[in-house]
């Protein structure tokens, strides 16, 4: 109530950041499903980023973050959960929901939102989508990105801060068949569970790494 008192007649968010100092490279908003591209172009100016929520914003928002054009702007996108945004708060599966809200993107050609500047002008699709590699970087190293320590955490690599989770994806009740160390990532990615949980490292509060064995 009090925004709307102090800005009356502005009923977008990003120009009141601006209006009031608060789009930064410290600036990190959630969701951000219904963007003019001229707000990209003001955060991306700004250094500021969003965290896209999909089990959220597909539950509530009826909406999806176009991700690959997003980043085709130069925003930069880490991945949320909303806390009690949905019926899990786990990251995991956020990931997995990050590879549908792309699919659901792509389900009809995707126009501006009523922007007075370029009302019912069509945008053409990215020629890439969303895996579960991208999404799983977006949980790591986009979060790195968007809070601005990417040269401390993030990836795993010499000098840098890092969780490890030891998984093993050889469970005798989970169907996952053996394989090379790509095809058990991409099995735990889309299918494990916390049972596969052997062992947690903790040396930050941000980046997994996973190191997969064979059960």
């Amino acid at each position: 109530m009090l925004v709307s008192e102090l800005y009356p007649t502005e009923k977008r968010d990003i120009k009141i950041l601006k209006d009031v100092g608060l789009l930064t490279k410290k600036t990190v908003l959630a969701h951000c499903c219904h963007l003019y591209d001229s707000e990209v172009t003001e955060m991306v100016n700004a250094g500021a980023a969003i965290t896209s929520c999909p089990y959220s914003n597909i539950l509530f928002a009826r909406a999806t973050v176009p991700i690959p054009y997003f980043k085709s702007l130069g925003l930069k996108i880490s991945l949320g959960t909303d806390i009690a945004g949905g019926m899990s708060s786990s990251m995991w599966t956020n990931i997995r929901l990050a590879t549908l809200q792309d699919r659901i993107d792509s389900f009809s050609p995707r126009a501006h939102s009523p922007n007075p500047d370029s009302a019912g002008v069509e945008i053409a699709k990215e020629n890439w989508t969303v895996d579960y590699k991208y999404a799983f970087h977006l949980a790591t190293v986009g979060g790195a990105e968007a809070l601005g320590i990417e040269s401390e955490v993030g990836v795993f690599e010499v000098g840098m801060k890092w969780d490890a989770l030891l998984v093993d994806y050889g469970l005798e009740d989970m169907a996952f068949d053996t394989g090379d160390m790509v095809d058990g990532f991409e099995k735990f990615v889309n299918c494990g569970d916390d049972r596969c949980d052997l062992l947690f490292f903790f040396f930050f509060f941000f980046a997994y790494m996973l190191v997969l064995i064979n059960g």
